[in-house]
């Protein structure tokens, strides 16, 4: 596994996520945001493929 992080939860941000999750090779370790409204929330929540309890 290839541990990755992605910078901002915009419209690439959130594309990246997604394709990170996609990717058999790769592990999302950290999500960097600059809302503190976004601060703690699940990386699935924010890139819209649901939350961690599902």
């Amino acid at each position: 596994m290839i541990p990755t992080v992605v910078w901002g939860t915009g419209n690439v941000g959130r594309a990246a996520v997604r394709a990170v999750a996609a990717h058999p090779e790769l592990s999302l370790v950290a999500v960097l945001v600059s809302s503190p409204a976004k601060v703690g929330k699940d990386a699935g929540e924010l890139s819209g493929l649901g939350g961690a309890s599902g």
